[in-house]
């Protein structure tokens, strides 16, 4: 509102989309951050990077346990080819 871009009304208009798509703690804390300028709310990376290291090895296991089903499986393929040769021309297959 010092700015003068939105007007009173415009900013409580976002605050109610960011609760209403959100939630009301990180809908507020988002708003907070991106209209207020506030270093002081939560951001999604910041909660993320809290997560204890047991949780996030598991967290990958689930991933690379369902990633076959999610992007499929490529049997000739098992990292990206590296030209053997600068004369090779490369393969864009990754």
């Amino acid at each position: 509102t010092q700015t003068g871009v939105f007007t009173p009304q415009q900013l409580e208009e976002q605050l109610e989309s960011y609760i209403s798509e959100f939630g009301e703690d990180y809908g507020r804390s988002k708003f907070e951050q991106e209209y207020l300028c506030s270093f002081d709310a939560a951001n999604l990376g910041s909660i993320l990077a809290r997560v204890p290291e047991w949780g996030t090895k598991k967290m990958y296991r689930w991933i690379a346990a369902h990633r076959y089903t999610w992007f499929g499986k490529n049997e000739t393929l098992t990292a990206c080819p590296v030209p053997h040769s600068s004369t090779e021309p490369p393969q864009r297959s990754c």
